[in-house]
């Protein structure tokens, strides 16, 4: 019997129990129990005699074969996946050229020390500690190689990546989440729009991070083989970075960067 209907049996017996003396035995399945008192028997009545007649005879039954279990999917109909997600692992490297703008700032103390004050990467005078605020503009060109693990969504799907590289005084970790335009393809590549964050660690503390970025970007990519695992890609980043400050005797350095990043890429996808 179907677990719902024994439980609504059961609720049912449960006050019937109380009164078990006179009702127990009328909830006995395929059970007739005989009257308290035997009613009167009624009169004999004559009938005609009844002529038997056999049944014909029956082929024996087959034996019930238990019920067939349904058929497991195919596995190649089984959609590939990791984790619980739908998707494929991406492995990626590129290499790129970064234009960066560096703004330099430098509150010196109230009490004048006449120190001279260095911007030390470019070994560049910025002047003295006299209670002013002093500034400095570093522009720099950089190549850097960034390798990478991600993560694609099913057919053209979004994917993320997690790229380490190093380029001059600093060495950072990305995060960047991209959306794919297939909508939007154009001689065979597929344009995406993307999002960055990235933690810079340069002389710091254990993995303490010295700075923090943000930015946008937009590539796209094409694929290099029918079966679709292999690809090129190609775009241009924009990000801004700030600098934990730099203390000094006559005041904290503060730093902020601007960058492009113009890069060409492959990546695989497994």
């Amino acid at each position: 019997m179907h677990l719902a209907r024994m439980a609504l049996l059961l609720g049912f017996l449960f006050p019937l129990t109380l009164f078990s003396a006179q009702f127990r035995e009328y909830y006995r399945s395929g059970e007739q129990v005989a009257p308290q008192q035997p009613a009167p028997s009624p009169a004999p009545v004559q009938a005609p005699p009844i002529r038997r007649i056999e049944p014909p005879a029956q082929a024996p039954r087959p034996a019930l074969q238990p019920p067939a279990a349904p058929a497991r999917p195919a596995v190649r109909g089984i959609r590939s996946g990791h984790f619980g997600w739908n998707g494929d692992w991406l492995v990626r490297a590129s290499l790129g050229a970064v234009a960066q703008s560096r703004s330099v700032t430098v509150e010196t103390a109230d009490l004048a020390t006449n120190d001279e004050v260095y911007y030390r990467p470019d070994n560049k005078l910025m002047g003295t500690a006299d209670g002013s605020v002093l500034t400095h503009d570093a522009t720099d060109l950089l190549f850097r190689l960034q390798l990478g693990l991600g993560y694609q969504m099913p057919g053209e799907g979004n994917f993320w990546l997690i790229e380490l590289y190093s380029a001059g005084d600093l060495q950072e970790t990305l995060f960047s989440y991209a959306w794919t335009l297939p909508g939007y393809t154009f001689s065979g590549s597929i344009p995406y729009l993307k999002a960055l964050v990235g933690m810079g660690h340069v002389d710091a503390e254990g993995l303490s991070p010295t700075s923090l970025s943000f930015g946008v970007g937009a590539g796209a990519y094409n694929w290099l083989t029918r079966t679709r695992n292999w690809r090129l890609e190609y775009g241009l980043d924009l990000t801004r970075r700030e600098w934990l400050p730099i203390e000094h005797n006559y005041g904290p350095e503060a730093w902020v960067d601007t960058e492009w990043h113009l890069y060409l890429g492959t990546a695989w996808r497994f």
